[in-house]
């Protein structure tokens, strides 16, 4: 089991979602977004499963912001 964690996309903070999951639960998760509270900025944060990983770790490639990637990848 390891922790459910995203980046706030506010502050680059990691925030840990509370939940432990395996990596079967986690890959079974709905594809769907959830809004969660974020400590760090005091706000909510849709999350979505392909933001989110499990454990300690932040994933190489997720070490740029969901939003900053998503920012650039507008940009083209």
């Amino acid at each position: 089991m390891a922790a459910l964690k995203f980046l706030c996309p506010k502050t680059g903070d990691v925030v840990d979602t509370g939940f432990d999951l395996d990596a079967t639960s986690f890959a079974d998760l709905p594809r769907e977004i959830i809004r969660l509270s974020c400590p760090h900025c005091d706000e909510p944060h849709l999350l979505a499963h392909m933001s989110a990983w499990l454990g300690e770790l932040l994933p190489a490639a997720s070490a740029e912001s969901p939003t900053s990637k998503r920012q650039r990848d507008l940009r083209g």
